[in-house]
């Protein structure tokens, strides 16, 4: 029950705010066509039903291209946010690595890159979520496909990164959105350890094999006595949640 109804004066009907928001996503997108690469970009339009202020959230739009959009609606204020960083151009770099290419600490932050391709790279959570509260998947590794041109020129299977989608994840398994900025974070090696994580990680799908977006890394682990890394599998799409351990010797391949 609510406890108070506000009422608010407007001085736009709802038909004149639905036509503002579709004549400035119209000019949005003819903006978005001029970018360099329009199909990593992003951009939202909402307006304010009370104000009539519109919001334009975007990754690409430059000072004279915002002036110029404001330009053509002298009656409305527009407020522009960028969200997160520009869609780098052509020639920039869209990857980057942090001072450090190693830690000797085990780490879970990021995601693990499985596959790469010309045009993109099929990812998963290094940590699980838990949902079980709630009546979800337990443990939950979410995956994501992206788009992301040259994957497998920059990026390598095995590495831990972040990634900063540019727009919205399509909400299936794996999830389905563009990444427009990778950070390649530091591979796990132990200091008595003659490989990393990632190398571990990428002979360990090689050995099982691995052919989409089913398999998740639930844990990886350096037996020093062994010297031999266990990677741990979970098939997620098992009602069974099938789990398997593949041992990769921790031995640098002979080139």
């Amino acid at each position: 029950m609510a406890k108070y109804i506000h009422l608010y004066q407007s001085d736009f009907t709802e038909q004149e705010n639905n036509d503002l928001m579709r004549e400035v996503a119209a000019t949005m997108n003819r903006a978005a066509r001029s970018h360099p690469t329009p199909e990593r970009v992003a951009s939202s339009v909402s307006v304010d039903t009370i104000t009539g202020i519109v919001d334009v959230t975007h990754d690409f739009l430059k000072e004279e291209q915002k002036k110029g959009i404001q330009s053509q609606f002298p009656d409305h204020w527009i407020h522009f946010k960028q969200e997160g960083r520009m869609v780098p151009l052509p020639g920039e770099p869209d990857v980057e690595y942090l001072d450090k290419d190693v830690t000797r600490e085990p780490s879970k932050e990021g995601s693990y890159v499985m596959s790469v391709s010309k045009s993109g790279m099929l990812v998963v959570a290094a940590e699980p979520d838990d949902y079980s509260a709630t009546g979800g998947e337990n443990p939950y590794f979410a995956a994501v496909s992206y788009k992301f041109p040259k994957a497998d020129e920059k990026l390598e299977v095995g590495q831990r990164i972040l990634v900063e989608a540019s727009g919205s994840i399509m909400e299936s398994y794996p999830g389905q959105g563009g990444a427009k900025f990778v950070t390649v974070l530091p591979a796990y090696q132990p200091k008595k350890a003659d490989i990393t994580e990632a190398e571990a990680v990428r002979r360990a799908l090689t050995k099982k094999k691995f052919t989409g977006g089913r398999d998740v890394i639930s844990d990886l682990t350096f037996d020093e006595q062994k010297d031999q890394w266990i990677v741990t599998f979970i098939e997620t799409f098992s009602t069974e949640k099938d789990v398997m351990e593949i041992v990769v010797r921790d031995q640098k391949e002979i080139e």
